[in-house]
């Protein structure tokens, strides 16, 4: 099951009971305990025949109060725990990647008796052999991309009375167990960190992404999905200029360049610089991406204030390209 850190012992403590988890309780409390229920109503109607009768039969009523009270409360307990940690939704495991679906079926109790976790055995062996010694951990990050999604799901936190930044909090030590476990050769090493750094922004523990981005940079200067990725923090952030910035040390380094030019096109637009944001729309189509959306935004503007500057707000930071020169 997912790893409980001492980082969500305080989410813990916010859970709130729901009326489903009540009735599901009383529901599989009956079908789980009505034999031994029987078995102990058996015995102590046995027991008035004798001449301790009434005692034996008050000591009997104790026992089976107490029997049902305490296992009622773990039920209740275990439901409950279901809803923040339990296996995933068929429509979360149907929509995991291929190395979830995997994992989560081997190592969930009781998943034979979910009918959707299923997953051919040859490719659960796949992925063992692909990825390594992670893979036995790879169920905590899998878990913590089911977090990461609820997170963002408004439906989900109000059907389940959690809060966006505990659920955040969750993932951050789902995802950052299993990257503590991580080796170098992992193929998805890069890919848990970006979202390990996507769960502390959720977190509100900014410092800790920003150092991760440090570190994948690091070892990764050439990843367009890191830059974009920071960029994109930034933005969330109200910080348009330091999210420019970031993206321009992309076109410099990245590999692959057509996401930063799309995202510059559209950082300089919501800036009010039309004239950086024609002309990353239009190196971005030359990249191979559709920017008819961004076209018609240029083009609407060009239509209501002809004539007018083509750079308008504040003054834009002057983009260079991957040879240092202005464009």
């Amino acid at each position: 099951m997912p790893h409980r850190t001492d980082r969500d012992a305080g989410n813990t403590r916010k859970r709130q009971s729901v009326p489903s988890a009540v009735s599901f309780s009383l529901g599989l409390l009956i079908a789980k305990l009505m034999g031994v229920h029987s078995r102990m109503l058996n015995d102590c109607q046995r027991s008035t025949r004798s001449d301790m009768g009434r005692m034996l039969r008050q000591i009997c009523t104790l026992a089976l109060l107490w029997f049902v009270a305490l296992h009622t409360v773990q039920i209740l307990a275990l439901d409950q725990d279901n809803l923040w940690r339990g296996w995933p939704s068929e429509f979360e495991f149907l929509t995991a990647p291929d190395y979830c679906k995997a994992r989560f079926t081997g190592v969930y109790f009781h998943a034979d008796e979910v009918p959707y976790l299923r997953y051919p055995e040859s490719e659960k062996r796949k992925w063992e052999q692909r990825l390594g010694g992670v893979y036995k951990h790879m169920h905590h990050y899998c878990f913590g991309l089911v977090l990461l999604s609820r997170a963002q799901s408004p439906s989900w936190l109000r059907r389940h009375g959690h809060r966006a930044r505990g659920v955040f909090d969750r993932a951050a030590g789902e995802i950052g167990y299993t990257v503590r476990a991580d080796t170098p050769q992992n193929p998805l090493w890069l890919r848990m960190r970006l979202d390990l750094a996507r769960a502390y922004e959720g977190a509100g523990d900014r410092d800790a992404a920003i150092n991760l981005f440090k570190q994948m940079l690091a070892r990764f200067p050439d990843q367009t999905a890191v830059y974009v990725a920071q960029a994109q923090m930034a933005d969330r952030a109200g910080e348009r200029d330091q999210a420019i910035q970031i993206l321009l040390e992309g076109e410099r380094n990245a590999r692959s360049k057509g996401a930063i030019y799309f995202e510059l096109a559209h950082l300089y637009f919501d800036r009010g610089d039309k004239q950086h944001a024609e002309i990353y729309t239009t190196k971005a189509e030359q990249a191979g991406l559709n920017m008819a959306k961004m076209r018609k935004r240029l083009a609407d503007i060009n239509s209501a204030s002809p004539g007018e500057p083509t750079t308008v707000g504040t003054q834009s930071v002057l983009p260079t390209t991957a040879t240092g020169t202005s464009d």
